[in-house]
């Protein structure tokens, strides 16, 4: 047998069956697909497959959910609060997280060019309003400049769940969840003065935002500006 004949006739196997061939549509599977259809998945308690059932957070092109909230600078009616402008709503899982601490910092020293655009910012985080001013405090000792803009006290998770950064059925409050349990309230939500989601972002929470890719997002919204 020739080098070539075994190598085809070699063959691998995964969780879910051999990786090779999608029989049904002519493509090479992915490991842990096997043959199945790309809408399906394996129902491990019934050894069959399924149509697969997703709780999905904002799509693009809907409208940003309304909501009252306290912040920072008091309390606020989301849509009332952006009038006009376009938005940019950033969401972090706990105050003091170095990553997220110097996030904060980071859209604080680009505030301005925010603000040449008409865009507001507005961060979140699954703390308390004194929570807050205290980060503030310690972003304003460590990263060198204190955030201009009002950060939402998301303590009873309802701002994460309306924005689908966690299940509608997760539970707690901020004294009771740490870091980890909040760990995809990592988005960025870009809202135009019609209230839509003409873009968005989702980052792991081990890996920092880039602010200059925010600000980048930022500058289809007012074209007479440069970039």
């Amino acid at each position: 047998m020739t080098r070539p004949q075994a190598r085809r006739r070699r063959r691998r196997s995964s969780e879910h069956g051999p990786i090779g061939p999608c029989a049904r549509h002519g493509k090479m599977a992915l490991p842990g697909e096997a043959t199945a259809l790309p809408w399906l998945v394996p129902l491990e308690s019934v050894g069959n497959y399924c149509r697969e059932e997703r709780t999905m957070g904002l799509q693009l092109g809907e409208m940003a959910p309304d909501f009252a909230a306290q912040t920072t600078e008091g309390t606020i009616r989301f849509h009332e609060w952006i009038g006009d402008s376009w938005a940019v709503l950033f969401s972090h899982p706990k105050d003091f997280t170095p990553i997220c601490t110097t996030e904060l910092g980071s859209v604080a020293k680009l505030s301005p060019e925010f603000q040449r655009r008409n865009v507001k910012l507005i961060g979140l985080s699954v703390d308390s309003v004194e929570d807050h001013y205290r980060w503030l405090d310690d972003i304003e000792e460590t990263q060198g400049v204190r955030p201009d803009y009002p950060i939402i006290a998301d303590t009873d998770l309802n701002v994460s769940k309306l924005y689908g950064m966690l299940e509608a059925d997760a539970e707690g409050d901020a004294a009771s969840r740490c870091a980890m349990d909040n760990r995809t309230v990592r988005s960025v939500f870009v809202i135009d003065p019609d209230k839509g989601l003409p873009a968005l972002l989702r980052a792991s929470m081990t890996l920092p935002r880039r602010s200059a890719r925010g600000r980048r997002a930022g500058c289809p919204l007012r074209r007479p500006l440069s970039c």
